[in-house]
């Protein structure tokens, strides 16, 4: 082969303006079990289903390539959608706040360049839910999180000491480690709610409320 020769009707280009990067905030890990992406678009006030799936790299990250391909860029420059997160044994901390992840993606084709240049992968940091594995000669303290009525509260945010973090499920339990603490002696649980603005701050004490369930009651 003496040379290239571009053959200008099978050209075709490609972007990439969604990337995301999954870490575990207690092993400073990635995901344990594979995760399960929901992307939607969004049209007027509704969110409508994408079937666009996302690809893994080889350095764990998940793209979206060919997100934004119009036939027109320039009649819409840009979308706006949105993506879930659901893993089995740990949960997004923007479920403490937010129901999903929400992007600006700019159109683009093979003859017009997205008007924004993709950003770098963004980080979206994990924390332990309900079933995370620890390992068994680490101190955890499970429990509920409830509501004055005694009902579950979903994605509530507790912090030990202002050391370790933990989300509940949809069924209001958390596991929360204790790694930084005493073997004996109390432990600070503050326990917030953004989404309601309801609050706990309690003291565990180590270690007798290990061995059963320690449920927190915001208001």
């Amino acid at each position: 082969m003496s040379g290239w020769r571009v053959l200008t009707g099978e050209r075709r280009r490609t972007w990439c303006p969604l990337a995301l990067a999954l870490r575990d905030e207690f092993s400073s890990g990635g995901v344990l079990a594979r995760p399960t992406f929901t992307l939607e678009r969004q049209a007027g006030s509704d969110w409508l289903p994408s079937a666009h799936a996302p690809a893994m790299t080889s350095g764990g990250i998940y793209v979206w390539p060919g997100l934004g391909r119009a036939a027109d860029p320039l009649a819409l420059p840009q979308s706006r959608v949105r993506v879930t997160i659901a893993l089995d044994h740990q949960i997004p901390f923007y479920r403490v706040t937010d129901d999903a992840l929400e992007f600006d993606v700019p159109a683009w084709n093979n003859d017009h360049d997205p008007a924004l240049s993709p950003l770098m992968p963004q980080t979206v940091l994990l924390a332990p839910g309900p079933s995370y594995p620890f390992s068994r000669n680490l101190r955890v303290l499970r429990g509920r999180v409830l509501d004055s009525g005694g009902g579950p509260v979903r994605d509530a945010l507790l912090v030990a000491d202002g050391l370790e973090r933990a989300i509940t499920d949809a069924s209001g339990a958390y596991s929360l480690a204790l790694r930084w603490q005493a073997s004996s002696g109390p432990a600070q649980i503050a326990v917030s709610h953004p989404r309601s603005g309801r609050s706990a701050l309690v003291n565990a004490t180590l270690p007798g409320d290990l061995a059963a369930s320690f449920d927190i009651t915001v208001t």
